[in-house]
């Protein structure tokens, strides 16, 4: 493979589809293609085999890809068909695939990478990318990135420009330090990303962030915009605040007040934290058609936690319920706001149609809102490519719902509207096909 790419020019077309065996050992350190390597491509397609996977096996001994030129975003690094396996790092930079400019993923599998430091910051345990990151149909898994004197971001991933994760799994990764320097916290077991993060069809499960100081977003943490759509968080967690989802902020953004959290056609279930064991939203807060249960607080707030401005928090059509929390005096378990600091203000909460079972004395929510129990299934594949909480026959979400924002289709897939109106809630239950002969008694 090294001498494959000796022979290549910037901007070429590695086609490793001719090669007979299943795994290349790295023996003499990473696939270094960056501008002081011994491989400079500043843009480059690496492409496995489609037939079989080829596997480039770090050994656990060193880092696997290095790319990139200085400064951030110049070159391109795009990857189909590979898995990348067994990097290791005891540097800031990720142990699988490091680069400092784009990065473009399709059907890779990222696995069992770990990054052991200490240092400044550690930016990424499987892939650190200081430009965007394109992830498609892909897995980062079992991954790590861990800093003994500071801060890390992003045990699966850590994206310095903006992220798009499409039908793709992020399961089983970890980040640890001691919380405080670069960025001011360590986060992000999962994801982590300065620039807006766009999350479609995939699943962020399993995942776990932890600080001796602070550690947000057990799952995802961003700093810009957050959009999940039709995807799943699940059993991600936090020993401080975020269990599956936190929204932090980025100083250096001007426009920091101005960005939010926008959950779609999305279930946010069984995570958990100290604080906010499901999702934590600064500033802006939307939720569409969603469902966020069985999430849990070892202290308070085991649902949904709003940290913003009182006209941000819009909820419709959505499910918010059988979350739990330790410690309910304070804070509702299901959906809670600040009682103190600049934020302070009664909420009210825009939109319709919604299933709540509690919240805070000082939000106010929709006349038209459920409080009982939805009747949920188990997490289950119910169809589709993330996993969901059906409907059970007699729940109250059924029918009670709206479109208002005219979705097609459920999280599944499904038709978004199968009955007289939509179900509230990420699930839309299929109903039995209207028979007009023997519905007006002919028998």
């Amino acid at each position: 493979m090294r001498t494959i790419l000796s022979e290549a020019a910037g901007g070429a077309d590695v086609d490793l589809g001719g090669l007979t065996c299943s795994s290349i050992t790295l023996t003499q350190g990473p696939i270094d293609m960056s501008a002081t390597g011994p491989h400079p491509l500043g843009s480059v397609t690496i492409r496995g085999p489609t037939d079989a996977m080829l596997t480039i096996d770090g050994g656990g001994a060193d880092q696997v890809f290095v790319h990139g030129n200085a400064p951030p975003n110049i070159g391109s690094l795009k990857i189909t068909h590979l898995t990348i396996a067994h990097g290791y790092s005891t540097s800031e930079q990720a142990a699988c695939i490091a680069s400092s400019g784009n990065v473009s993923l399709d059907h890779v599998t990222v696995t069992d990478c770990h990054v052991s430091a200490s240092v400044q910051s550690v930016q990424g345990g499987a892939i650190g990318v200081l430009g965007d990151l394109d992830v498609t149909s892909s897995t980062i898994s079992a991954s790590s990135a861990s800093n003994a004197v500071a801060d890390a971001a992003g045990g699966g991933m850590f994206v310095g420009g903006q992220l798009l994760l499409t039908r793709s799994v992020v399961n089983g990764n970890s980040v640890a330090g001691t919380g405080l320097s670069a960025f001011g916290f360590t986060g992000g077991g999962g994801v982590f990303a300065v620039g807006d993060i766009h999350i479609v069809e995939s699943t962020i499960s399993a995942n776990e962030a932890s600080g001796t100081q602070v550690a947000y977003g057990g799952g995802v943490l961003g700093l810009r915009n957050i959009v999940l759509e039709k995807s799943l968080v699940t059993g991600n967690i936090s020993s401080f605040g975020g269990g599956g989802l936190s929204k932090s902020e980025d100083r250096n953004d001007i426009d920091h007040y101005s960005r939010g959290v926008t959950i779609i056609d999305t279930t946010i279930s069984g995570n958990s934290a100290q604080f906010d064991g499901g999702l934590g939203g600064l500033y802006a807060l939307t939720i569409e058609n969603s469902t966020i249960t069985g999430n849990h607080a070892t202290h308070s707030t085991g649902g949904v936690y709003f940290l913003g401005f009182p006209d941000a928090l819009l909820i419709h059509s959505s499910i918010i319920a059988n979350n739990t929390a330790a410690d309910t005096s304070t804070h509702a378990a299901d959906l809670s706001t600040a009682n103190g600091g600049p934020f302070t203000a009664p909420v009210s909460v825009a939109g319709n149609s919604n299933l709540i079972a509690s919240w805070d004395t000082l939000i106010t929510v929709p006349s038209d809102t459920l409080v009982s129990d939805p009747m949920l299934g188990a997490l289950a594949d119910n169809g589709g490519p993330t996993w969901s909480h059906a409907l059970l026959s007699g729940s109250p979400a059924i029918d009670a719902g709206d479109n208002f924002f005219g979705l097609p289709t459920d999280q599944r897939g499904a038709p978004r509207v199968a009955g007289s109106r939509a179900d509230i809630g990420a699930y839309e239950l299929a109903q039995p096909a209207y028979d007009t002969v023997f519905a007006n008694g002919f028998d």
